[in-house]
């Protein structure tokens, strides 16, 4: 197998993790609209439809298109190998790293975002000890910032395992 098929894998892999996800969005949709009120269901049933419906959607075109997108993340496309390298098996195992950190990263994405949608469209009273502390704000960047170093890990895989197997010898 070729170093894009363990990627593919991967991405299988993830795709499997995001669905599970999207299903557990669409019961917190489903609670939404069955109790709050119709003002507050209103407000965000757009924002929620979306949270629900975008990683279904995501995870459905990665499981049937996974070397697609592992062929957008690796770039080197070397012919049939039996063994791997040190480097291409410590980029695959780094990039697999990387999709495990975007799963959180999403996650805690998308509730940050639905708490400060809650709060902004009047729910903040539902949502118990709701206060926007230092200590939500300090979260909310370190999501983003798990975001971000979650997609160096991805689209920098090569390079970082080029690195690390350079300053190991």
């Amino acid at each position: 197998m070729k170093s894009i098929h363990y990627l593919g894998l991967i991405v299988r892999l993830f795709a499997i993790a995001l669905f599970a996800f999207g299903v557990k969005n669409a019961t917190f949709f489903l609670e939404t609209l069955f109790y709050y009120s119709e003002d507050a269901v209103r407000s965000t049933t757009l924002f929620m439809a979306l949270s629900a419906l975008a990683p279904l959607i995501i995870s459905v075109v990665l499981w049937f298109f996974p070397m697609t997108a592992a062929s957008k993340i690796m770039t080197d496309k070397e012919a049939s190998v039996e063994v791997l390298s040190s480097v291409q098996l410590l980029s695959i195992i780094i990039v697999g790293i990387g999709f495990y950190t975007l799963y959180y990263a999403l996650v805690d994405a998308v509730f940050w975002l639905s708490f400060k949608n809650m709060a902004s469209n009047g729910m903040a009273s539902t949502i118990n000890g709701f206060d926007s502390s230092p200590q939500d704000k300090a979260n909310m960047i370190a999501t983003a910032v798990a975001f971000l170093l979650s997609l160096i890990l991805i689209f920098k895989s090569k390079t970082i395992a080029t690195f690390i197997s350079r300053t190991v010898r």
